[in-house]
């Protein structure tokens, strides 16, 4: 073998172990994307502990399931809320008095037909 070509089937190795890569590894606190926003387990967890008082450790599957999705749910009404304007700043609220009354403008909204 020449030594142009051995110097080429060595960039093209490298090349190809590079292209290779494993992907990163997916983060396991990510428990769910919304658009381009990351939802992470933490936020769940607060969630729990705002509706329930505590972690949700002794719930049975079904039930977290349940509060799962009732939580995504939540997430989405907010931002729908907060990209059609109806939240002050366009950012989603915190407190939750705040975020019932973003879900109340939007269901208001919907109700309307706006």
């Amino acid at each position: 073998m020449t030594s142009e070509r051995a110097v080429l089937v060595l960039l093209l190795a490298a090349a190809l172990a590079a292209a290779c890569r494993p992907a990163p590894a997916a983060d396991p606190e990510r428990v769910a994307t919304i658009g381009s926003e990351d939802v992470r387990w933490e936020e769940f967890e607060r969630y729990l502990e705002r509706h329930l008082g505590e972690s949700g450790a002794s719930l049975g599957s079904d039930v977290l399931s349940e509060l799962f999705d009732q939580f995504l749910a939540e997430r989405l009404l907010l931002r729908l809320a907060a990209e059609r304007g109806l939240v002050a700043g366009g950012a989603e609220p915190r407190t939750g008095a705040l975020r019932r009354r973003a879900v109340d403008r939007l269901l208001a909204a919907a109700a309307a037909g706006e």
